[in-house]
């Protein structure tokens, strides 16, 4: 699921690199802000809290960014946020926030290094909806795409359910 929503960012921004206009590399910086909303699921899921357990998530998110290019390169920067929800067998239910922050840089059409920082927060509730447990995730993760291919590295992993 993580690796799903940070995909999603990463497509978003390589589609740019894919996209770098020819005539942006003869003329001065031009800087545009973009937006775009998404929706996932429902689809099922077992690397939530409680861990192994399978449930359905559901969710929708929001990003934002701002994409600069010059005559040498181009660079974008994004913040999205996920909201859902996961619905498990026993009634019991996990509401969580996912926020990450990403960078693109690029200086040929199909190359060019990401990277960024995730950050994710939620609570377990019971079926009776009294709160049961708390989720805390937190990542970094960097990558290449080389010839249209992305290849990606997570340098940090922390997973807390409690």
């Amino acid at each position: 699921m993580r690796r799903a929503v940070r995909l999603l960012s990463a497509i978003v921004v390589a589609a740019g690199a894919l996209a770098l206009p020819p005539s942006a590399l003869g003329q001065a910086a031009t800087v545009e802000p973009f937006s775009f909303t998404f929706e996932e699921g429902p689809f099922l899921i077992d690397d939530s809290c409680p861990l192994g357990v399978e449930g359905i998530l559901t969710g929708s998110g929001v990003g934002e960014g701002k994409e600069v290019v010059t005559r040498a390169r181009r660079n974008e920067v994004v913040k999205t946020v996920f909201d859902y929800r996961v619905e498990f067998p026993d009634g019991s239910y996990l509401l969580a926030s996912q926020t990450e922050r990403s960078t693109f840089h690029t200086e040929q059409q199909d190359s060019g290094v990401y990277g960024g920082v995730t950050q994710e927060s939620g609570s377990l509730y019971g079926a009776d909806g009294t709160v049961i447990g708390q989720l805390r995730f937190h990542a970094v993760f960097h990558g290449t795409l080389e010839d249209g291919n992305f290849v990606e590295r997570v340098t940090h992993v922390r997973l807390t359910c409690r």
